[in-house]
């Protein structure tokens, strides 16, 4: 039995505070002097005698850190970026038609209005991509709907990936479909 070291309160074995004033206890307390109450008094164990007798026991591994949806979602979008390769004016005059891309059919307009703007290219050819994609979804959605709800939900992220993107001037692939090429 221990003493807590500032008020004298007896302190169960294990605790860390004193239940009485609060004050933490640094280290276990020393044994309380033997009564005779006690029974014979024995010496402690050398410390290479103890650890002979006590099974060596592993701490547990501590549980990897679960990560949250939206740092999976940042690793996700990690995709090469190109922007630099790209003209500041372009990049400034074709932003409108780069977000178009993104809208299902209208895909149609930068293709054909905007054959002069890489930028306009660039953001159209992952459009015409991610309509493909639109048409396979609906295809499967036919087949089994789970599957064509969980593709479409992906397809809607993709498409507000892109449009923000294009808004923010940035020729960055989109994930999964970016690095394929429709449209030079």
């Amino acid at each position: 039995m221990a003493f807590c070291p500032n008020c004298g309160t007896k302190l169960e074995d294990g605790k860390r505070f004193c239940t009485n004033c609060g004050t933490q206890i640094e280290a276990p307390a020393a044994p309380a002097a033997p009564s005779f109450d006690d029974g014979p008094v024995q010496a402690a164990p050398a410390p290479e005698q103890e650890a002979q007798a006590a099974p060596q026991q592993q701490p547990a591994p501590a549980p990897a850190p679960a990560e949250d949806f939206g740092s999976k979602v940042a690793q996700l979008n990690e995709t090469p970026d190109t922007t630099s390769s790209f003209d500041t004016d372009d990049v400034n005059n074709n932003k409108g038609m780069s977000i178009l891309a993104y809208l299902g059919i209208l895909v149609l307009i930068p293709i054909f209005a905007r054959k002069d703007s890489p930028f306009a290219r660039y953001h159209s050819n992952q459009g015409l991509i991610l309509l493909i994609c639109w048409v396979i979804v609906a295809i499967l959605r036919r087949i089994w709907w789970l599957l064509g709800t969980v593709g479409g939900l992906i397809g809607f992220i993709l498409m507000i990936i892109g449009i923000v993107n294009a808004a923010n001037g940035r020729a960055k692939e989109l994930p999964l479909v970016g690095k394929f090429r429709l449209l030079k």
